[in-house]
C-alpha cells in the first residue's frame, strides 16, 4: 500500500511504510515551506547578517554586492519562508546566465563594487562566484530571525568547481614533446 517514490519498492512491513512515509512527508514539507506562524522578509535576515556579521569583514563591500543581488533576485519583503528548493534552483538557473562583472574605476582606488563602476563582460559566471552568492543565501538561513521562523529551510547545495583549468600548450611544445 505504500511505495517509495525513488525505488518504487513496495513496503512489506510497517516499519518500512513508515520509513516512506517519512521521507514523503518530509518531501511535501520542503516542496510547499509552509510559512510559520509569523513570517520573517527577507531583509530583516539580510540587515541582521549585516549589522552582526557582515560589516565587521574586510570583504564588506563584496558581500554588500552580494546581498544586493539576492534582495533583488527574491525581492526584500520576500517571506523566507517562500525560498524553497524550487526558488534556489530557479535562482542557480538564472545566476548562470548572468555575466562577469568587471571593476573599471582604476588601480589604486577602493572598489565600491556600485553598477556605475562595474562594467559586464561577455563571459559567463564561473560556478565558484555563484557559489559565494549561494553561502551567503546559507548563512541568511542560519540568522536566528529564520532559525525561529523557518522550519524548512531550502537545500542549499554548492556547484562543482573544476579542480584546476587546464593550460594548453601551442603547438610547437606539442611535438616537442611526443
Amino acid at each position: 500500500y505504500c511505495v517509495h517514490p525513488d525505488t518504487s519498492d513496495e513496503a512489506k512491513t510497517r516499519k518500512q511504510a513508515d520509513v516512506i512515509e517519512s521521507v514523503i512527508r518530509d518531501r511535501l514539507g520542503r516542496k510547499t515551506n509552509a510559512p510559520a506562524k509569523y513570517g520573517c522578509p527577507l531583509a530583516e535576515t539580510a540587515d541582521w547578517h549585516v549589522e552582526n556579521i557582515a560589516k565587521h569583514l574586510t570583504s564588506w563591500p563584496v558581500i554588500r554586492a552580494y546581498i544586493r543581488e539576492l534582495l533583488e533576485y527574491f525581492g526584500p519583503a520576500t517571506d523566507i519562508n517562500a525560498i524553497t528548493d524550487e526558488k534556489v534552483a530557479e535562482y542557480i538557473i538564472w545566476s548562470r546566465k548572468q555575466t562577469k562583472s568587471v571593476w573599471m574605476k582604476g588601480p589604486g582606488q577602493q572598489p565600491s563594487y556600485d553598477s556605475k563602476n562595474l562594467k559586464k563582460t561577455k563571459k559567463a559566471r564561473a560556478p565558484g562566484t555563484i557559489n559565494h552568492y549561494l553561502k551567503l543565501l546559507k548563512q541568511l538561513f542560519k540568522t536566528p530571525m529564520a532559525r525561529k521562523h523557518c522550519k524548512n529551510p531550502p537545500e542549499i547545495k554548492l556547484l562543482k568547481q573544476p579542480k584546476r583549468i587546464p593550460t594548453p600548450i601551442d603547438h610547437a611544445s606539442a611535438e616537442a614533446l611526443l
